[in-house]
């Protein structure tokens, strides 16, 4: 999948306590919540939400996660995202740094991001 981060709106470098998919306070979306309006989720969907598995009725397949029960889904997303999540939230690391290493571990998942 194919999609774009816009650093308008792109909220990081605050710590996880913070991040939200969307965040309603601002209208700011960490990584994944650009990934999830490029998967077509609204924002009603995603709002204040803390990450991917806690989407109501998620539908694990549009993630890239197929053919494991649910709770193996849920751990098998987790580890996906994990290090996501950690890159985008983390405070100590250059905007550039951060910008590469979402770019590298999207592609391990097989999705290609730009920041615009």
């Amino acid at each position: 999948m194919k999609f774009e981060i816009d650093r308008k709106r792109w909220l990081r470098g605050e710590g996880s306590v913070n991040s939200r998919l969307l965040r309603p306070s601002d209208q700011k979306m960490c990584c994944l919540g650009f990934k999830a309006k490029a998967l077509g989720l609204s924002d009603d969907t995603i709002s204040n939400i803390p990450s991917p598995i806690s989407i109501p009725n998620i539908n694990f397949e549009q993630w890239g996660v197929t053919g494991l029960g649910r709770y193996a889904v849920i751990a098998e997303l987790g580890d996906m995202y994990c290090l996501l999540f950690v890159t985008n939230d983390v405070r100590n690391i250059s905007e550039s740094e951060r910008e590469e290493r979402l770019i590298k571990l999207f592609a391990e998942i097989g999705d290609e991001v730009t920041f615009v």
